[in-house]
């Protein structure tokens, strides 16, 4: 099992969720998510689906790439691309 904690050290990949507004301070808008990819590999995610997930979001990518999750839609032909 891959160290995570070194991915995260070494700057991994990141997924940015867009989801509707909220409000945590007067005057502070958060309406995105930035995820590591990392997680995908813990043992309590269904392996091996999660392993593959992860390779196929980050296969090209580089280290501290932001990826928005629209462009994944895409770039996986609107999951034509999915095996």
């Amino acid at each position: 099992m891959p160290d995570h904690g070194a991915e995260q050290s070494t700057g991994g990949v990141y997924l940015l969720f867009d989801h509707e507004a909220y409000y945590p301070t007067p005057g502070q808008e958060i309406n995105t998510s930035l995820v590591a990819t990392a997680p995908l590999l813990h043992p309590r995610v269904r392996q091996p689906d999660g392993t593959q997930i992860r390779e196929r979001l980050t296969r090209g990518r580089c280290p501290g790439e932001i990826v928005p999750l629209p462009t994944l839609t895409q770039e996986l032909d609107g999951g034509t691309l999915w095996p």
